[in-house]
């Protein structure tokens, strides 16, 4: 695994992923001046069948533990995730929150969410269908990568709203310096599961930022 806080600095290249046994590259691109992340998109979506296939398995002997009822997500890119998951648990179904409003939704709770490699602050949306389904159930929210936290914690309030107990969190990856900060409670239970963390990419006074960000993270995880 790596450095759990990895902060790199920015050189234009690619990042490299081994995890798994799987060698993938991820190429790089810029979320705001001076920062960078490693683009996940061609292995989140699960269109890298056996990644996601050997990541669900991974996450799953991990998460049993906690036995859920079902498993809750928000779409796009982690639903080949959550659904390789509930296989593997024995679920008919998982629970998946929307960010876009379909005509067919008559009824929904909705919260604010912005991701961080979204452009404009987004909604989530639970329709009545899910709402019902997690209700008074034990819940584990799943997500390809957590970083900054907004879609993760975007699907803890949902699912209070809808009366549901979450018992887990589970992710591929943490990334950057965020979740510790955001998720510490979480990580040092061992409610939040994760196989690895990615790096970010700084330069500048971004870079300086973010280790020193990192220094004070990691003294008070001690």
């Amino acid at each position: 695994m790596n450095d759990p806080i990895d902060i790199r600095p920015y050189k234009g290249r690619e990042y490299e992923l081994n995890l798994l046994g799987f060698k993938r590259k991820m190429p790089l691109y810029r979320i705001k001046k001076d920062l960078w992340i490693a683009a996940n998109e061609h292995l989140s979506f699960g269109c890298d069948v056996e990644f996601t296939k050997r990541a669900a398995g991974e996450l799953f002997k991990k998460l049993k533990k906690f036995k859920p009822d079902c498993l809750f997500s928000a779409e796009a890119k982690a639903t080949a995730l959550a659904y390789e998951l509930a296989k593997r648990f024995g679920h008919r179904e998982y629970a998946i929150a929307r960010k876009a409003l379909k005509e067919n939704i008559k009824g929904y709770i909705s919260v604010s969410c912005k991701s961080i490699t979204a452009r404009n602050s987004g909604r989530l949306l639970l329709s009545k269908h899910y709402a019902d389904m997690i209700a008074h159930r034990r819940i584990a929210l799943i997500d390809d990568c957590i970083s900054t936290g907004s879609t993760i914690s975007s699907l803890i309030n949902l699912a209070v709203r809808a009366k549901a107990k979450v018992v887990a969190m589970a992710s591929i990856w943490l990334e950057g310096a965020w979740p510790f900060e955001k998720f510490k409670d979480e990580i040092d239970s061992g409610s939040l599961i994760y196989l690895d963390t990615l790096p970010v990419f700084a330069k500048g006074k971004m870079y300086q930022d973010l280790l020193e960000q990192k220094k004070k993270i990691e003294a008070r995880l001690k």
